[in-house]
Protein backbone atom coordinates (compact mmCIF):
# COMPACT_ATOMS: atom_id res chain seq x y z
CA UNK A 1 0.00 0.00 0.00
CA UNK A 2 1.37 3.45 -0.96
CA UNK A 3 1.83 5.86 1.89
CA UNK A 4 -0.81 8.51 1.93
CA UNK A 5 -3.24 6.40 -0.14
CA UNK A 6 -6.71 6.29 1.31
CA UNK A 7 -7.62 2.96 2.95
CA UNK A 8 -10.71 0.93 2.14
CA UNK A 9 -13.91 2.52 3.34
CA UNK A 10 -15.76 0.57 6.05
CA UNK A 11 -18.77 -1.38 4.79
CA UNK A 12 -22.17 -0.06 5.91
CA UNK A 13 -24.01 -2.13 8.52
CA UNK A 14 -26.29 -4.81 7.04
CA UNK A 15 -30.04 -4.28 7.45
CA UNK A 16 -30.93 -7.98 6.96
CA UNK A 17 -32.26 -9.86 10.07
CA UNK A 18 -30.12 -12.60 11.57
CA UNK A 19 -30.86 -16.14 10.36
CA UNK A 20 -33.48 -18.05 12.35
CA UNK A 21 -32.17 -20.76 14.61
CA UNK A 22 -33.91 -24.09 14.03
CA UNK A 23 -34.30 -26.13 17.22
CA UNK A 24 -33.04 -29.68 17.05
CA UNK A 25 -35.64 -32.26 16.12
CA UNK A 26 -36.91 -34.41 18.94
CA UNK A 27 -38.23 -37.91 18.67
CA UNK A 28 -41.74 -38.83 19.69
CA UNK A 29 -44.91 -36.76 19.84
CA UNK A 30 -44.59 -32.95 19.76
CA UNK A 31 -44.80 -31.21 23.08
CA UNK A 32 -47.99 -29.21 23.64
CA UNK A 33 -47.72 -25.45 23.98
CA UNK A 34 -50.06 -25.35 26.98
CA UNK A 35 -49.97 -27.85 29.85
CA UNK A 36 -52.48 -30.65 29.40
CA UNK A 37 -54.89 -31.04 32.30
CA UNK A 38 -56.89 -34.20 32.90
CA UNK A 39 -60.67 -33.90 32.99
CA UNK A 40 -62.04 -33.66 36.52
CA UNK A 41 -63.78 -36.74 37.85
CA UNK A 42 -67.49 -36.33 38.27
CA UNK A 43 -69.38 -37.70 41.27
CA UNK A 44 -71.28 -40.96 40.94
CA UNK A 45 -74.64 -39.34 40.31
CA UNK A 46 -73.27 -37.04 37.58
CA UNK A 47 -71.45 -39.70 35.60
CA UNK A 48 -73.18 -41.11 32.49
CA UNK A 49 -75.26 -44.05 33.68
CA UNK A 50 -74.79 -43.18 37.35
CA UNK A 51 -78.42 -42.12 37.68
CA UNK A 52 -79.57 -45.54 36.44
CA UNK A 53 -77.51 -47.37 39.05
CA UNK A 54 -78.69 -45.11 41.87
CA UNK A 55 -82.37 -45.32 40.84
CA UNK A 56 -82.31 -49.11 40.50
CA UNK A 57 -80.46 -49.48 43.79
CA UNK A 58 -82.88 -47.17 45.60
CA UNK A 59 -85.95 -48.95 44.19
CA UNK A 60 -84.57 -52.37 45.14
CA UNK A 61 -83.76 -51.15 48.66
CA UNK A 62 -87.18 -49.53 49.19
CA UNK A 63 -89.07 -52.55 47.84
CA UNK A 64 -87.12 -54.86 50.15
CA UNK A 65 -87.63 -52.75 53.27
CA UNK A 66 -91.32 -52.10 52.55
CA UNK A 67 -92.07 -55.79 51.99
CA UNK A 68 -90.27 -56.75 55.22
CA UNK A 69 -92.20 -54.15 57.17
CA UNK A 70 -95.51 -55.45 55.84
CA UNK A 71 -94.59 -59.01 56.81
CA UNK A 72 -93.53 -58.00 60.31
CA UNK A 73 -96.77 -56.07 60.81
CA UNK A 74 -98.90 -58.92 59.47
CA UNK A 75 -97.38 -61.87 61.35
CA UNK A 76 -97.21 -62.03 65.13
CA UNK A 77 -94.00 -63.98 65.74
CA UNK A 78 -90.84 -64.89 63.86
CA UNK A 79 -90.98 -68.65 63.40
CA UNK A 80 -91.74 -71.38 60.90
CA UNK A 81 -95.49 -71.25 61.40
CA UNK A 82 -97.70 -72.30 58.47
CA UNK A 83 -97.89 -68.65 57.44
CA UNK A 84 -100.10 -67.61 54.56
CA UNK A 85 -100.47 -69.87 51.54
CA UNK A 86 -100.61 -68.06 48.21
CA UNK A 87 -100.37 -71.03 45.81
CA UNK A 88 -101.05 -74.41 47.46
CA UNK A 89 -97.95 -76.63 47.62
CA UNK A 90 -95.87 -74.04 45.73
CA UNK A 91 -95.75 -70.52 47.22
CA UNK A 92 -96.27 -69.30 50.80
CA UNK A 93 -95.39 -66.37 53.04
CA UNK A 94 -93.54 -67.47 56.18
CA UNK A 95 -92.02 -64.91 58.55
CA UNK A 96 -88.49 -66.16 59.34
CA UNK A 97 -85.61 -64.56 61.25
CA UNK A 98 -82.44 -65.47 59.40
CA UNK A 99 -79.13 -64.99 61.24
CA UNK A 100 -77.12 -66.45 58.36
CA UNK A 101 -76.46 -65.62 54.74
CA UNK A 102 -78.88 -65.64 51.83
CA UNK A 103 -81.32 -68.57 51.83
CA UNK A 104 -80.44 -69.37 55.46
CA UNK A 105 -76.84 -70.48 54.93
CA UNK A 106 -74.21 -70.20 57.73
CA UNK A 107 -76.42 -69.17 60.63
CA UNK A 108 -75.28 -67.05 63.62
CA UNK A 109 -72.48 -65.25 61.75
CA UNK A 110 -73.90 -61.73 61.83
CA UNK A 111 -70.61 -59.84 62.21
CA UNK A 112 -69.00 -61.80 59.38
CA UNK A 113 -71.85 -61.02 57.00
CA UNK A 114 -71.88 -57.34 57.98
CA UNK A 115 -68.21 -57.09 57.00
CA UNK A 116 -68.84 -59.01 53.77
CA UNK A 117 -71.76 -56.72 52.88
CA UNK A 118 -69.66 -53.59 53.48
CA UNK A 119 -66.88 -54.96 51.25
CA UNK A 120 -69.33 -55.92 48.51
CA UNK A 121 -70.94 -52.47 48.51
CA UNK A 122 -67.51 -50.82 48.34
CA UNK A 123 -66.45 -53.04 45.44
CA UNK A 124 -69.64 -52.28 43.50
CA UNK A 125 -69.19 -48.51 43.88
CA UNK A 126 -65.48 -48.68 43.00
CA UNK A 127 -66.01 -51.02 40.03
CA UNK A 128 -68.74 -48.82 38.61
CA UNK A 129 -66.32 -45.92 38.14
CA UNK A 130 -64.37 -47.88 35.54
CA UNK A 131 -67.34 -49.04 33.45
CA UNK A 132 -68.06 -47.46 30.05
CA UNK A 133 -71.05 -45.17 29.87
CA UNK A 134 -72.84 -47.29 27.23
CA UNK A 135 -73.37 -50.36 29.41
CA UNK A 136 -76.94 -50.06 30.78
CA UNK A 137 -77.27 -53.77 31.58
CA UNK A 138 -74.19 -53.64 33.76
CA UNK A 139 -75.57 -50.59 35.55
CA UNK A 140 -78.85 -52.45 36.10
CA UNK A 141 -76.99 -55.48 37.44
CA UNK A 142 -74.88 -53.48 39.86
CA UNK A 143 -77.89 -51.45 40.97
CA UNK A 144 -79.83 -54.59 41.88
CA UNK A 145 -76.89 -56.02 43.79
CA UNK A 146 -76.26 -52.72 45.57
CA UNK A 147 -79.89 -52.34 46.67
CA UNK A 148 -80.11 -55.96 47.82
CA UNK A 149 -76.85 -55.80 49.78
CA UNK A 150 -77.96 -52.56 51.48
CA UNK A 151 -81.36 -54.04 52.36
CA UNK A 152 -79.91 -57.06 54.16
CA UNK A 153 -77.15 -54.97 55.76
CA UNK A 154 -79.71 -52.60 57.32
CA UNK A 155 -81.56 -55.60 58.76
CA UNK A 156 -78.42 -57.00 60.38
CA UNK A 157 -77.41 -53.66 61.87
CA UNK A 158 -80.90 -52.73 63.08
CA UNK A 159 -82.22 -56.03 64.44
CA UNK A 160 -79.39 -58.59 64.30
CA UNK A 161 -81.04 -60.80 61.70
CA UNK A 162 -82.51 -60.66 58.20
CA UNK A 163 -86.24 -60.92 57.65
CA UNK A 164 -87.08 -63.69 55.18
CA UNK A 165 -90.65 -64.51 54.18
CA UNK A 166 -90.89 -65.93 50.63
CA UNK A 167 -91.12 -69.72 50.52
CA UNK A 168 -91.10 -71.49 47.17
CA UNK A 169 -91.32 -75.25 47.02
CA UNK A 170 -87.91 -76.98 47.39
CA UNK A 171 -86.16 -73.65 48.13
CA UNK A 172 -85.10 -72.09 51.45
CA UNK A 173 -87.04 -69.04 52.63
CA UNK A 174 -85.71 -65.79 51.11
CA UNK A 175 -86.65 -62.13 50.63
CA UNK A 176 -86.73 -59.39 48.00
CA UNK A 177 -83.09 -58.40 48.66
CA UNK A 178 -81.92 -61.97 48.01
CA UNK A 179 -83.89 -62.01 44.76
CA UNK A 180 -82.33 -58.71 43.63
CA UNK A 181 -78.82 -59.97 44.36
CA UNK A 182 -79.37 -63.25 42.50
CA UNK A 183 -80.97 -61.55 39.48
CA UNK A 184 -78.18 -58.96 39.38
CA UNK A 185 -75.49 -61.65 39.47
CA UNK A 186 -77.25 -63.59 36.69
CA UNK A 187 -77.46 -60.48 34.48
CA UNK A 188 -73.79 -59.72 35.12
CA UNK A 189 -72.72 -63.30 34.36
CA UNK A 190 -74.76 -63.43 31.16
CA UNK A 191 -73.40 -60.10 29.95
CA UNK A 192 -69.77 -61.00 30.64
CA UNK A 193 -70.08 -64.44 29.05
CA UNK A 194 -72.38 -63.93 26.07
CA UNK A 195 -72.67 -60.21 25.26
CA UNK A 196 -70.75 -59.34 22.06
CA UNK A 197 -67.83 -57.00 22.49
CA UNK A 198 -68.27 -53.64 20.84
CA UNK A 199 -65.94 -52.77 17.98
CA UNK A 200 -63.03 -50.61 18.97
CA UNK A 201 -62.72 -47.17 17.30
CA UNK A 202 -60.10 -46.86 14.62
CA UNK A 203 -56.84 -45.14 15.50
CA UNK A 204 -56.51 -41.83 13.62
CA UNK A 205 -52.73 -42.22 13.54
CA UNK A 206 -53.04 -45.40 11.46
CA UNK A 207 -55.46 -43.89 8.92
CA UNK A 208 -53.95 -43.54 5.43
CA UNK A 209 -54.82 -40.33 3.66
CA UNK A 210 -55.93 -40.65 0.00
Amino acid sequence: MTAGAPGPSPSPPSSMPPPAVTPPATSGAPRPIWPVQSAPRRPLGRRPGGVLLLVVGALAFLADQASKRLVQDHFVSCDYAPGQVLIPHWLSLIYTCNTGAAFGLLANETLLFVLIAVVVIGVIVAYFRFLPANRPWLKLSLGLQLGGALGNLVDRLRQGFVTDFIYVRSFPVFNVADSCIVIGVMILAYYLLFAPAQSKPSNPANTTLP
